[in-house]
């Protein structure tokens, strides 16, 4: 997301989240609901329908969590890094399941063709070879 602007963040932000959430706290509950103008937050165990739940935009969330990145505060650099290599391992698994399940009928009209040319015995060994693939841009 560090290459994304504000926008295509909060965009991202009000897909991903909705509903609610809350934590207890020592001091007390704090609640949060994800809305279409923004992440309400109230003290207590509700802020759905609280009128003076203080709300921050989805656009004011994306700049934050923006600072928050660049300040090492979200998450550490070591993170950062490793970032990308985790979301192919995310994609890789979705990717593999998704061939297994994939109907004889499908396999013979040509679906997912680049995941037919991985050679294994299983999930580790073709997964591996699935994420070096999704490693190589010239793949």
């Amino acid at each position: 997301m560090k290459q994304k602007s504000p926008e295509e963040i909060a965009a991202f932000l009000q897909k991903e989240y909705h509903g609610g959430y809350g934590i207890k706290g020592r001091d007390g509950d704090i609640a949060a609901w994800y809305a279409e103008d923004g992440i309400h937050l109230s003290m207590g165990l509700s802020a759905r329908y609280v009128q003076y739940a203080q709300v921050i935009s989805w656009e004011d969330a994306a700049v934050r969590i923006e600072v928050m990145l660049d300040t090492g505060i979200f998450a550490t650099n070591v993170e950062l890094i490793e970032t990308p290599g985790y979301e192919r391992g995310q994609i890789t698994q979705a990717l593999w399941y998704m061939s297994h399940d994939m109907s004889d009928a499908a396999k013979e009209q040509g679906f997912m063709p680049s995941l037919g040319t991985l050679r294994g015995v299983g999930f580790p060994e073709e997964a591996e070879q699935l994420t070096a693939m999704l490693a190589d841009p010239t793949m």
